[in-house]
């Protein structure tokens, strides 16, 4: 399933980039794992599968939209707590070269891209 996601919405689903598990909501979506970093929130994998199947469904399906604390809220309810390793970042993706492309796209996107960036140089680094 494919998601156009203008500037100003977050995803409110599954991905084709998470996995099945993560798409049968055992472990955190990338949705949901956007949106409380972008609330400087963290939910520990174990805090998320102790949640009801219903209350995982509601913070992927509720939107994070800026100036409202809808999804914080939700979140906060749910057990998100504040997140103190300080690992939020401005949305700048180190290592990739400053494109047009990069430029349109989507907060989410490239919140995806950082998270690949770091993976494959955390897996360069491991070799």
């Amino acid at each position: 399933m494919q998601f156009d996601l203008s500037p100003d919405l977050s995803p409110t689903a599954c991905l084709d980039v998470d996995s099945a598990s993560a798409r049968d909501l055992a472990w955190l979506p990338y949705a949901v794992r956007f949106k409380l970093d972008e609330c400087g929130l963290t939910l520990s994998l174990r805090d998320w599968q102790q949640l009801a199947l219903a209350e995982r469904a509601a913070l992927v399906r509720t939107p994070l939209v800026p100036g409202t604390t809808g999804f914080e809220q939700l979140a906060r309810a749910c057990g998100a707590g504040d997140d103190a390793g300080g690992q939020r970042t401005d949305g700048n993706v180190e290592g990739v070269a400053s494109q047009d492309w990069l430029a349109r796209s989507t907060p989410f996107a490239r919140y995806v891209l950082r998270k690949l960036v770091h993976k494959k140089l955390a897996h360069q680094q491991a070799a």
